[in-house]
């Protein structure tokens, strides 16, 4: 507890923390009284358009670490694609990995849809 109070009113570190909206997802985190030091699983959303496309995609993460899960998203008529890796969470990681994960994707037509703890 006295962890999560002394975070309250601590200065944001805008090294760890950049001003943009990963650096803010992680801060509110970490202000929680979030553990960002351990490995943990980072879940990545995609959506695309077609099951095929998503499949492909699937097709091309199973030489990295991680939990694939392709599944219809009914509420945006599209197909999902969930990535999970462990990893440190930190904004260089996640951020390197969100890009990577946004620009490959782009060449089947998908599109990055966020990321979070989901399965924490």
């Amino acid at each position: 507890m006295l962890k999560k109070v002394s975070r309250l009113f601590a200065a944001r570190d805008s090294a760890r923390f950049p001003d943009d909206e990963n650096g803010d997802i992680l801060y509110g985190i970490w202000k929680d009284g979030g553990d960002l030091d351990t490995p943990r699983q980072v879940d990545f959303s995609l959506v695309f358009p077609t099951r095929e496309q998503a499949n492909t995609f699937a097709q091309q993460l199973s030489g990295r670490k991680g939990e694939v899960e392709v599944s219809y998203f009914e509420a945006k008529s599209c197909w999902d694609l969930r990535f999970s890796p462990t990893l440190i969470p930190s904004w260089q990681k996640i951020s390197e990995m969100e890009a990577w994960l946004g620009e490959t994707a782009e060449k089947l037509e998908g599109r990055n849809d966020g990321w979070g703890f989901f399965a924490s």
